[in-house]
């Protein structure tokens, strides 16, 4: 992670994995690095420390809200689990027995715990944390652990991608399986990319492409081996497209009479 100006050199001020995507979430003067397989990140733009307490030690996403930092898709819990810390803190997590009786109190959140799917989009909005999974979308709404409470906002339109989720013009914007849906605070999702439903169709065409296979060398052409192919596929450096790569074969008659 690099901190810029844009007028002096860069500075790096924390490492994290080169393979996963990384949230960062502003809190209280400092930043917060969360990318789902490390403890959080906690940076003052100058030196960075690993968030201490009991903070979830691998939680995928954050948000700030109501004084308090929120955390989902925590792969030592669960990846249906959101996790929020106590009032005016980003580092303690206990929850209370009777965490309903402590309004200020750390409390945590299941969603649809066994269905499979994890939680892929998280964020903070005018009417509360929205959650976001594969095929369902939910909503934590209330300010303490008197008013907080779980509503299903659509139990069979989902969230494809973090980064796709957005604030437009007063509705919660993002994007489905299907298409781009947006929210306004109650009632069901609405369909917004219904005039573009055949555009949104032909994209997802074009990517199911991803298991096609390619030839990474001309040794692998000779012998038959085959690669899955896709963004992680290995780049071939051994043949250059349009030469022609000479090969030899030969024919052994064996038959009698």
């Amino acid at each position: 992670v690099i901190r810029t100006d844009l007028g002096a050199a860069m500075i790096t001020i924390a490492t994290v994995s080169p393979s996963v995507p990384v949230d960062f979430v502003p809190a209280f003067q400092k930043l917060y690095i969360f990318d789902g397989t490390n403890p959080i990140i906690e940076t003052n733009a100058v030196t960075s420390t690993t968030l201490g307490g009991s903070a979830p030690a691998d939680a995928k996403y954050g948000e700030f809200a109501y004084e308090r930092m929120w955390t989902a898709n925590i792969a030592a819990e669960s990846t249906s689990r959101v996790r929020v810390s106590s009032y005016g803190s980003v580092s303690y997590y206990t929850v209370p027995a009777d965490v309903a009786q402590q309004p200020d109190a750390p409390n945590l959140f299941d969603f649809q715990r066994d269905d499979g799917e994890s939680i892929n989009c998280f964020r903070f909005t005018p009417w509360g944390i929205v959650i976001g999974k594969r095929s369902s979308m939910h909503a934590i709404k209330g300010f303490n652990n008197a008013t907080f409470r779980k509503v299903l906002i659509s139990a069979t339109v989902g969230c494809a991608d973090d980064k796709l989720m957005t604030m437009h013009e007063g509705e919660l914007w993002w994007l489905a399986l299907d298409g781009f849906y947006s929210w306004a605070g109650a009632g069901p999702p609405v369909w917004r990319s219904r005039d573009i439903d055949s555009v949104v169709k032909d994209i997802r065409q074009t990517a199911s492409n991803a298991d096609f296979f390619a030839i990474d060398s001309q040794s692998d052409f000779n012998e038959g081996v085959l690669t899955a192919s896709g963004t992680l596929a290995a780049m071939n450096t051994a043949i250059t497209l349009g030469a022609v790569q000479p090969s030899t074969w030969g024919v052994v008659h064996t038959s009698s009479g």
